[in-house]
C-alpha cells in the first residue's frame, strides 16, 4: 500500500466514523424539542405578518399575510417530519 492509498484508507475511515456518530446523535434527537425550536424561530417571522393583519384594513393584506403564516407553520411541520423519517 503506497502513500496514497493509506490517506485514503484513513480518509474514508475517519468519514464512516464521523457518519455513524453523527446518526447516533440524531436519533437522540426529540423531534418535539425540534419543533418547539423551529415555532419559536418561525414566531419571530411571523410576527409582523400578525401586527400588518391587526393593523390594516385592507383585506388583501389579512389574507396574504394569514396564508403566509398558514404556508410557514406548515413548512416547519414539513421540516420535522421529514428529520424524523430520516433519522428515525
Amino acid at each position: 500500500m503506497n502513500r496514497e492509498e493509506m490517506k485514503k484508507a484513513a480518509v474514508d475511515t475517519v468519514v464512516t466514523i464521523a457518519k455513524e456518530e453523527a446518526g447516533a446523535v440524531l436519533k437522540l434527537l426529540n423531534t418535539d424539542e425540534v419543533k418547539e425550536l423551529l415555532k419559536a424561530q418561525m414566531d419571530i417571522v411571523t410576527a409582523p405578518l400578525e401586527q400588518e393583519i391587526k393593523n390594516t384594513d385592507s383585506l388583501w393584506v389579512k389574507v396574504r399575510n394569514r396564508l403566509y403564516i398558514i404556508v410557514l407553520n406548515k413548512a416547519v411541520d414539513d421540516i420535522v417530519e421529514g428529520v424524523k423519517k430520516k433519522i428515525g
